[in-house]
């Protein structure tokens, strides 16, 4: 069996997961942040779970309903904190494809091989090496660097694009922000809800909410790089606690990825796992804000 990418991360989340205690679910494929602009209409359904005694009830189901956001009944009853994931929950993961072909306009190379270019990383992306140093990826900008310039030396990337590659990873602006998410956490906030970010990211995302103009209404953030550990890791989610001053099942956690993100129904925090999907894009945040302001 070939070792697993990195994309899905399942060596790290496996560690994480069996070092913690915390139940092992299968990782959503590789589609969860990268999707293919040709993956069809499949896509993880969302679920919502309340606690430690349904967590084994994280996972994605398949729904044709581009649409579709499933609660299970009676797992919400009333929310005051809602703890956001941020790259692929409040904004869009790019693909290699896109990333690699923008890095190549600005360093003035032709994109004609971003295709191979791309492919190549993926496949040094399961190198042994490279699933080593990925463990540590998200916990420093200086543990980022390493991992990725590893990948692309593994990949034979000349050090010129190896290097704009891995900074491009930094560049806040190269992850957009889904339409409806400024909106949502405005609606949020003026209904009295804590909003906090959980989020595993190797620099500060602060930047990224006062350039929305939404710092302000943004409790806390627990950034992976700040805290010292990655999630599934319960200190993830009790830093965000902490901010929020408000208990675990008073909270609700939306997240994109039932690996980590459900590591906060470990702790009794409700958990919501939105689909998985590329292009259109449903507003599916909105979702979240009609969960929690439709139910008292």
């Amino acid at each position: 069996m070939s070792p697993p990418t990195n994309c899905d991360r399942t060596a790290r989340d496996r560690h994480s997961c069996e070092r913690w205690s915390i139940p092992y679910y299968p990782a959503i494929p590789k589609t969860n942040r990268e999707v293919s602009p040709n993956a069809g209409s499949r896509m993880a359904e969302a679920v919502l779970v309340r606690g430690p005694t349904v967590r084994h009830r994280i996972h994605p189901t398949l729904n044709t309903d581009p649409a579709t956001v499933r609660a299970v009944p009676g797992a919400q009853s009333s929310t005051e904190a809602v703890l956001f994931d941020w790259c692929g929950t409040l904004v869009d993961y790019p693909t290699k494809e896109d990333r690699f072909g923008q890095v190549l306009e600005r360093l003035g190379r032709p994109t004609n091989q971003v295709e191979a270019l791309a492919e190549a990383y993926r496949t040094a992306e399961q190198h042994p090496a490279a699933i080593e140093a990925d463990k540590r990826c998200d916990l420093s900008a200086e543990d980022h660097a390493h991992t990725k310039r590893t990948i692309c030396h593994i990949a034979g990337i000349d050090t010129e694009l190896g290097d704009a590659i891995e900074a491009s990873y930094s560049d806040l602006d190269t992850y957009p922000t889904h339409p409806e998410a400024v909106e949502v956490i405005t609606r949020l906030d003026d209904q009295g809800i804590k909003i906090a970010i959980v989020s595993d990211f190797h620099v500060d995302l602060r930047p990224h909410f006062d350039a929305l103009g939404i710092l302000d209404r943004i409790t806390g953030f627990a950034i992976s790089y700040e805290v010292g550990v990655t999630k599934p890791h319960p200190r993830m989610f009790q830093a965000a606690l902490d901010f929020v001053s408000v208990p675990p099942e008073r909270c609700l956690m939306v997240g994109d990825n039932p690996h980590p993100d459900g590591g906060a129904a470990a702790l009794g925090i409700p958990t919501l796992i939105l689909p998985v999907r590329r292009k259109p894009r449903p507003p599916l945040l909105e979702r979240v804000e009609a969960l929690v302001l439709d139910n008292p």
